[in-house]
């Protein structure tokens, strides 16, 4: 929540709960529709931390 907070300009407090939303049950994606998605995604996933200046561990 820190980065959330820094990246929205906000000054950064300590919630003392934090509720989960939206909370869902999802089957595994097979190693190969998951080796395509990566595939397609990776120039997006490149051009993204170029601009933002940053780097993810998409894997």
């Amino acid at each position: 929540m820190k980065s959330v907070y820094q990246f929205l300009g906000l000054s950064y407090h300590q919630l003392s709960f934090y509720r989960n939303s939206n909370i869902g049950s999802y089957s595994p994606i097979s190693d190969d529709l998951r080796s395509k998605l990566k595939a397609f995604y990776r120039a997006y996933n490149q051009e993204l931390e170029k601009y933002l200046g940053m780097e993810f561990d998409w894997e």
